[in-house]
């Protein structure tokens, strides 16, 4: 019997102008070569680290941390709890509302699992809590994607408590509403940037039929 699998790409394209935060170097595509003056077309690119879709390494936050290059492979694969929390009425998810999910789904991740929120929805975003990144943590699952810039904001304690136990962070997913509350695999692939603090990276799921 053959299972039916569907592929999904979370990835945000990269574009002219993309710019995450305010002092963030905007995504700027430039023509070096054109089939028509040199036979071949080739562009360069500028952009920062943390443009678009991308992954936070623990060097991002943390000195002696991992860089992007030395994360481990098998990290960039495993299972995932895809969770919408755009329309719920705090401003804050906290351990409360993700375990209420992973109740309803019968579910309870442990290693080789994220949890990708999304967090995105009427009157702009919602921030994570400090108690969901401890349980990340304490469950030793790989790590957080969320569909926006930041799971938190200063002094960023979600960034503090997964990056500085190893885990890593996805920004800017882009989840489509007929992935809520589903359970997923998981390919994530960031550039591997010597000694990069994160990257821009595709991520894919798919879910099984």
């Amino acid at each position: 019997m053959k299972v039916a699998l569907k592929v999904y790409d979370l990835t945000m394209a990269l574009e002219d102008g993309l710019k995450i935060y305010p002092d963030s170097v905007p995504f700027k595509l430039t023509p070096v070569s054109t089939i028509v003056r040199e036979g071949y077309n080739v562009n360069r690119v500028e952009m920062d680290e943390h443009s678009g879709t991308h992954v936070d390494a623990p060097r991002h936050f943390y000195e002696n941390g991992l860089s992007i290059d030395r994360v481990p492979v098998d990290m960039l694969i495993g299972r995932a709890v895809i969770m919408d929390f755009s329309s719920i009425g705090s401003r804050l998810v906290g351990i409360d509302d993700v375990l209420e999910v992973l109740r309803d789904l019968h579910v309870s991740p442990g290693r080789g699992w994220y949890l990708f929120l999304k967090l995105r929805g009427p009157g702009g975003f919602r921030l994570v809590s400090e108690d969901v990144a401890k349980y990340i943590v304490e469950r030793g699952l790989y790590g957080l994607g969320v569909d926006t810039p930041s799971p938190d904001d200063y002094p960023y304690p979600v960034h503090r408590v997964l990056l500085g136990s190893n885990r890593l962070i996805i920004e800017n997913l882009v989840i489509p509403a007929e992935l809520r509350n589903k359970l997923v695999d998981v390919i994530v692939a960031p550039l591997k940037i010597r000694h990069g603090t994160g990257a821009p990276a595709r991520v894919l799921v798919v879910e099984r039929g």
